[in-house]
């Protein structure tokens, strides 16, 4: 258990289309912090800061406190058919790892970041054709991180070893391009 916690926060929707073009807008706003201290034995009223994990206040971990996501979309004729250009991009502010101190600073914060996917394409009634990029810049995102053991062995947060702490990070899809077809039948 990760102790009490306030979670405060707002989010937003926006949309607008003239014609053929159409934006959307998305976006939060997230407090969540713990609103008391997080002790190695919570079932002591006080907490002796030996046992200290987290002070009250400690940003909740894999919580950006902004998020947003985009999408600009054009549709238009293309003969007796309908095409479509569109490209959407997405962000994610920085979060902690953990929700513990010390394993939070040797493991890291997750770092923000912004990607941008795109596509355009054609269908009618019958059958679709599109052309699609995600991640049109290739961003190295972090979405999360893991340590094959406890953080202050596998860490190595004393410098004891020649190759440092062994951290895995877990990215977003890397640049990805494709050609989707459909029909219904």
């Amino acid at each position: 258990s990760g102790g009490d916690a306030r979670i405060r926060g707002i989010e937003i929707d926006a949309g607008y289309r003239t014609g053929g073009l159409s934006f959307n807008l998305g976006a939060s706003y997230n407090d969540a912090k713990l609103s008391k201290d997080y002790c190695f034995d919570q079932s002591s009223a006080t907490c002796d800061p030996a046992d200290l994990l987290a002070p009250k206040g400690t940003q909740l971990p894999i919580t950006a406190k902004f998020k947003g996501n985009a999408v600009a979309r054009y549709d238009f004729p293309v003969g007796g058919n309908d095409g479509h250009f569109q490209i959407a991009g997405v962000y994610e502010g920085k979060r902690r790892s953990d929700l513990r101190t010390i394993e939070n600073g040797i493991q890291g914060n997750l770092p923000a970041y912004t990607a941008v996917d795109a596509s355009t394409g054609i269908s009618n009634k019958s059958w679709s054709l599109e052309f699609y990029v995600r991640n049109l810049f290739d961003k190295r995102g972090v979405v999360g991180n893991s340590i094959q053991c406890v953080e202050t062995v596998c860490g190595d947060p004393d410098g004891d070893t020649a190759i440092g702490g062994k951290i895995y990070y877990y990215m977003i899809q890397p640049r990805t391009m494709g050609i989707k077809f459909g029909t219904k039948f």
